[in-house]
């Protein structure tokens, strides 16, 4: 991924948000992807060396780092397709009118929301304490991305 403040912002996100809901561990990952027999949530499609651990519902949509929040995705589904559209719909689209696959794949997701459904109840206050956080230090990244262009661009070339 390029570097560029959207990617900055969304790497903090991530960060600040493990500071009382930790990321999965090594061993809930593997586990996730023996159980989707090393294939995507979505597409059904084998896992590549750099498959993601999708967040069913997003951290800022209320969801949580939980093992039972997270499916084995190829980058195409989450990066390019699914982005923020819900899981269910996204595995609608994906599944087309193969009602059989869907079936069988929101089965799977279902079989393992079940076996994993420990999940820590995050606070409203910490919820709300991050998304301040976060907005802060989003807008704190844009004004300095700002304040750098505009230098930049002052700046005689040779």
């Amino acid at each position: 991924m390029p570097l560029h403040p959207a990617w900055v912002k969304n790497v903090a996100r991530r960060v600040l948000w493990t500071a009382f809901d930790k990321d999965i561990t090594t061993q809930e990952r593997s586990a996730m992807k023996t159980f989707f027999g090393s294939k995507c949530a979505y597409c059904n499609e084998a896992l590549v060396r750099r498959w993601h651990a999708d967040h069913l519902v997003s951290v800022h949509k209320s969801g949580s780092n939980h093992a039972a929040n997270r499916v084995p995705s190829c980058p195409r589904c989450n990066e390019q397709e699914k982005r923020e559209m819900d899981w269910l719909e996204f595995l609608v689209l994906k599944c087309g009118d193969d009602s059989e696959a869907f079936r069988s794949r929101k089965k799977k997701i279902d079989e393992w929301q079940a076996t994993h459904s420990n999940i820590r109840t995050i606070t409203r206050e910490q919820r709300e304490a991050w998304r301040t956080e976060v907005d802060g230090l989003s807008s704190a990244i844009d004004a300095s991305w700002e304040r750098l262009r505009a230098l930049g661009t002052k700046i005689p070339k040779d």
